[in-house]
């Protein structure tokens, strides 16, 4: 009896021992003795592109954009109806209207108008309004080649968009203007195109237009040269239906239509190399 209590005497004080121990390194609290640091500073996320109008814009137009780089709107942006909306005097240069509007109220200027022939130009994702022209990158005054503009819309302007040598417009809506798409050496692609008083598209020399929908224009689209013949343009899998003159007009030789659809038969005017025709005539 007297071993028994002894060897219980001594685990139970084997237990205060460990428990004693336990406590002074931390283990029964469960986590460590010392606190944890303070949290990691949040660096600022700091914005890659120029924001248009620029910081301390004194709203004096035209808004300027001379280095290259990417800019992006801040805001939709009325001009005072007397100057250009942006002039862009650099090559290499993005502009993304991130959704807003350039609105011109002025049927005498220029939306966003490039200087001097430039090259790498990308305008993008916005609507471009009221103007003499929406974009111009093919003008006396300067030329955007192997440049591109996509996701824009072009309404109310004399002219919609223009691009240069090599360029491409893309997913865009020009409508309710007399012109609405001009290029050469281009491609035209994935675009709506309606209710443009004059052409829908207009393109010259060795241009590609290519799955658009144009509708409600005087010509739908026209297709020519700029010089001595041929125009070698290639029209292909575009609906132009309901154009009041012609729906798809062909100028000079050397050009191509494949597997359009039009209002009618007679509603294709010109002379092209034809394949897979398609022709709408419910609606003639």
């Amino acid at each position: 009896m007297h071993a028994t209590i002894n060897r219980i005497g001594w685990l139970v004080a084997g237990i205060l021992a460990l428990s004693v121990v336990a406590s002074m390194t931390g283990v029964v609290s469960g986590g460590p003795l010392d606190p944890p640091g303070p949290p990691a500073p949040i660096l600022p996320q700091v914005e890659p592109r120029s924001p248009i109008p620029p910081v301390g814009w004194d709203g004096t137009f035209p808004i300027t954009i001379s280095q290259p780089g990417s800019y992006f709107f801040t805001r939709s942006v009325t001009t005072n109806g007397a100057n250009h909306g942006i002039e862009i005097t650099a090559s290499d240069v993005s502009i993304d209207l991130n959704g807003f509007t350039l609105r011109g109220l002025d049927l005498f200027n220029t939306g966003i108008r490039v200087i001097g022939q430039r090259s790498g130009i990308h305008i993008s994702n916005g609507v471009i309004r009221e103007w003499n022209i929406g974009i111009d990158g093919w003008s006396p005054d300067g030329e955007a080649v192997y440049s591109r503009v996509d996701h824009i819309t072009a309404l109310d302007n004399s002219d919609g968009i223009r691009l240069g040598f090599d360029s491409e417009i893309v997913d865009c809506n020009a409508s309710n203007n007399s012109l609405g798409i001009i290029t050469h050496y281009g491609v035209v692609r994935g675009c709506h195109v309606t209710d443009n008083t004059n052409y829908g598209i207009y393109a010259e020399d060795v241009s590609l237009i290519e799955g658009n929908k144009v509708w409600n224009n005087d010509f739908g689209i026209v297709v020519t040269f700029s010089g001595a013949q041929p125009g070698n343009n290639t029209v292909r899998s575009n609906t132009a239906t309901n154009n009041t003159t012609a729906d798809i007009n062909f100028n000079g030789t050397g050009n191509v239509s494949d597997n359009n659809v039009t209002t009618c038969p007679d509603w294709v005017t010109g002379t092209a190399k034809t394949y897979s025709p398609k022709f709408q005539r419910d609606v003639c």
